[in-house]
């Protein structure tokens, strides 16, 4: 959804500082930059709207777009690094997010390279990690399957820090 909230059609043009730093250049497909003060702001005005038009809806995306490349600015690297996961810039962002509708569910996606969760934070109470199924094995039992052990991990790790998770599965 972060391409509904901060659209880069929109914004990129006149802020590159919204978006992903990949290699030291800002890049308009990408992701946000979540430590920019500016797209919270924004974040919240739109989803203010949305909100306006839709009062009676109780889940909200805040979930990164369909790619690897999250920001690695200084400041979304620091904490990345000292989350272990790229969800030390993600989480934190929500959860900001959330603590501005305290009456919704803000929901964000574990998927692909932000799966892992982080050290050291917690979703916020009325934060929903939807962890994402992607690369599973079809074939084969979770629970048995080699290949979906660091799924397995991951999911194991989410449950210990959060009790509101949603999975997002694949059908085949």
């Amino acid at each position: 959804t972060f391409n509904r909230l901060v659209p880069s059609e929109t914004y990129f043009e006149k802020h590159p500082e919204y978006f992903s730093m990949i290699n030291g250049k800002r890049i308009h497909y990408g992701q946000l930059c979540l430590t920019n003060p500016d797209v919270f702001t924004l974040t919240v005005q739109q989803l203010r709207k949305e909100m306006s038009e839709h009062p009676s809806i109780q889940l909200w995306s805040v979930s990164q777009n369909d790619n690897f490349d999250n920001c690695r600015c200084d400041a979304c690297k620091k904490l990345d690094d000292a989350a272990g996961s790229p969800m030390g810039s993600l989480l934190p962002f929500v959860n900001k997010v959330a603590a501005e509708f305290p009456d919704k569910i803000i929901t964000t996606l574990a998927y692909e390279y932000s799966r892992k969760p982080p050290v050291n934070i917690v979703p916020a109470k009325n934060v929903m990690i939807t962890l994402c199924t992607i690369e599973l094995n079809r074939s084969e039992p979770i629970a048995t399957d080699p290949t979906s052990a660091s799924f397995r991990a991951d999911m194991e790790g989410w449950s210990k820090i959060c009790s509101n998770i949603m999975i997002w599965d694949y059908e085949v």
